[in-house]
Order: C-alpha cells, then sequence, then structure tokens
C-alpha cells in the first residue's frame, strides 16, 4: 500500500503516523523482487579479518566478512530503500517525489524517479557534501535547499515542495515501511551470500537500514545477532540509538551527534524504533577517532574507499575487540565465529587527496 499525503492532509506527525507499521520477511522479500532490475547485487570480501582486528590472521577465531555495498549504484545502500518506495509510488499514479536528505537518500531518490519517468524535488541542506549535491544533480534531482541544516527546516521545505506539486509522494529516508522493506534486501543478499554469519554489524542512524536488515536477516537465521554501531559526537550526547536501547523506549530529545558521519546526525522515527527495540542485540558507541581510523585501515589494507558512515561498523568491530566489549553473543557468552559488516556508503569526497597530488605536481614541475 502506498500513502500518498496531499498537502491539505499534511503535517510531519500526520506523515509518521501513517505510515504502515512493521515490515516482514514477505515485504523484504516483494521488494527484493521488484527492484532487481534497478539495484547491483554487492560482493563481499572475507580476506580482510586480520586487517579490521589488527591482528595476525592465523591467531583470530573469527572471520570478518565485510558486505561491500560502496559498489552499490549511487555508492550506497539508500538506492535500494529510495528504488522500492518509488516504484511503489509510480505504480500508484504519482508522477512527482520529494525527499529532505544530507546526500545519499536525497541521490538515491532522484536516480529511481529518473528510472521511472517522475520527476524528483530534493530538499538538501546548504552544507551538504559537494560529491553527494553533484550526484543529485546528475541523477536529475531539482535541488532546492532549506534555510539552515537542522531537519525541521528540511521538513519545512518539503512543505513547501508539497504545496507547490499537490498529490506529490513524500518519501521519508527511513521513517518508512516502503524504505525499510527496500534496505533489508541488502539483509536479504548478505545472509544468502554469507550463510554462515553469527553476527551483523550495522550503521546507525534513522534506523530505516538496520529494521529492514534485522527482519530479512533474522527471518533467514533467527540466531543471528544483530548489532548497531553509532557515533558518539565529539560531546558525547548524541547517541540516541544507544539511550533508547538502555532505556527501552524511544529516546528522541537528543541533540543530533556532532560528527564526520553527515549519515548518521538523524534520529530514530518511531516506525524505525518499533523494529529496533524487538530485533537488535547491541549497540556499540564509537568515536569520530575511531571512525577515521577504520576509514584508514579499509583503505590502505583493504583497498576499498568507505565514507565516514560507511565506516562506523568497522569502527564497532575493532571497539569492541578491543575495549573489552568482546565478540560475543550477549545471549550465550558465545564467542562469534562469523562477522559480517554493512560498509554502507564510499561517498568519499576525495578532492583534498587529489588536490594535494596536483600540487606536489605543479611542485615538481617547478624544480
Amino acid at each position: 500500500e502506498v500513502w500518498t499525503i496531499r498537502v491539505e492532509k499534511c503535517t510531519f506527525s500526520t506523515l509518521h503516523s501513517m505510515t504502515p507499521p512493521v515490515i516482514t520477511i514477505d515485504d523484504v522479500r516483494a521488494a527484493d523482487a521488484r527492484i532487481a532490475h534497478l539495484i547491483t547485487r554487492t560482493p563481499v570480501r572475507s580476506d580482510c579479518t586480520a586487517h579490521v582486528l589488527g591482528e595476525p590472521s592465523t591467531s583470530s577465531p573469527v572471520t570478518v566478512h565485510l558486505k561491500c555495498e560502496m559498489f552499490q549504484r549511487g555508492g550506497s545502500f539508500k538506492h535500494r530503500g529510495a528504488s522500492n518506495a518509488v516504484l511503489l509510488a509510480a505504480e500508484d499514479g504519482a508522477r512527482v517525489v520529494t525527499c529532505h536528505s544530507s546526500g545519499n537518500h536525497a541521490a538515491a531518490v532522484a536516480g529511481a524517479a529518473a528510472a521511472c519517468g517522475l520527476r524528483s524535488i530534493i530538499v538538501v541542506p546548504k552544507d551538504i557534501a559537494k560529491t553527494k549535491l553533484e550526484a543529485t544533480r546528475a541523477a536529475g534531482g531539482d535541488v532546492r535547499f532549506s534555510n539552515e541544516s537542522t531537519v525541521p527546516s528540511r521538513e519545512e521545505a518539503v512543505r513547501e515542495v508539497l504545496e507547490e506539486c499537490p498529490g506529490a509522494v513524500f518519501i521519508h529516508p527511513y521513517d518508512d515501511a516502503r524504505v525499510m522493506a527496500g534496505q533489508g534486501t541488502l539483509g536479504l543478499e548478505f545472509i544468502e551470500q554469507s550463510p554462515e554469519l553469527d553476527c551483523v554489524f550495522v550503521p546507525i542512524s534513522g534506523g530505516g537500514m538496520i529494521g529492514g536488515i534485522a527482519v530479512s536477516v533474522k527471518a533467514v537465521n533467527p540466531s543471528c545477532e544483530i548489532w548497531a554501531c553509532e557515533p558518539a559526537g565529539v560531546d558525547g550526547v548524541g547517541a540516541d540509538a544507544a539511550r533508547s536501547f538502555v532505556e527501552k523506549k524511544l529516546v528522541d530529545d537528543l541533540p543530533p551527534p556532532k560528527t564526520i558521519c553527515d549519515g548518521l546526525r538523524a534520529k530514530m522515527g518511531h516506525t524505525s524504533y518499533d523494529t529496533f527495540h524487538r530485533l537488535v542485540d547491541n549497540v556499540v558507541t564509537v568515536s569520530d577517532d575511531d571512525i577515521i581510523d577504520a576509514m584508514q585501515v579499509v583503505y590502505d589494507k583493504c583497498k576499498l574507499v568507505v565514507e565516514p558512515s560507511g565506516a562506523a561498523g568497522v569502527a564497532a568491530v575493532r571497539v569492541a575487540a578491543r575495549d573489552g566489549v568482546g565478540l560475543a553473543s550477549r545471549k550465550t557468552g558465545k564467542a562469534f565465529k562469523n562477522i559480517g559488516i554493512i560498509l554502507c556508503g564510499g561517498n568519499l569526497d576525495l578532492s583534498v587527496l587529489f588536490d594535494k597530488i596536483h600540487g606536489d605536481i605543479e611542485r615538481l614541475r617547478g624544480k
């Protein structure tokens, strides 16, 4: 069922409260079939255990499996959920879709809309990463900037779009069952590729990706644990998933974390929290220093480029192994033997690196 919110009825509380209930594995399988022609089946790397854990491969009792979603169309997992939501909207007769996003969801919605012949109006913050802005425009998105970078400001800009285009379909970046089902195809694909997994580490922000992955993975292998990986932020006060996990209720009054992970600054919504509190087994918080360290390890040793948000899972595994959290089941105490990590995106602005290389060339020429 597709929820088309028209402007005369639209408030963002309405958008959230009218979202369909929690998804099932049937929803994920339906999404998997629906979006198959629009997405890429991304590879799994299982040869980087020693590098991720920082120990000799012969001494490690665990194997790390990296799900390389940075090779997805658009460079991130977001293409899955956006494609499912846009295709359902198109089936329902929509001609215009809109969303707000700090980057990856924006480009994903724009790309999916273009593939379906729909117009997309995309609201982004003014401080959006240059690479993500360029990707959104290249995908065909009609970009609008919110007055401020905050979520309320972006929501206000979307309201203006809905006033401008009555009947336009709003696609929430995470608190939306259509999007969550699409993201769930990532977990379904991963557990089919690596059925031996006994724990999957998933970056968390709004909760749509981890919710979809948890539904699909646990439907196939109920004993496989799902661990959320969340940036604590430089001030350590913005980790709402960790607080919600401990307090066993949705904590929605924290400020967004001040973090370099621009894709992990959102707060969970009610739809995504409902799945989170039922299916997520643990939350590991990581510092920005941990994330930069993980990015460097993945780049230097595994030869993979991930953006900060995409490196949160690697950071969490390294922190758990290093700081006594332990890579073991919270239910049984049994050590994990096969850990999966979602590398959820690779849209990293490398202009600083290449500017330096160009500068080195110019200095050589000067000699």
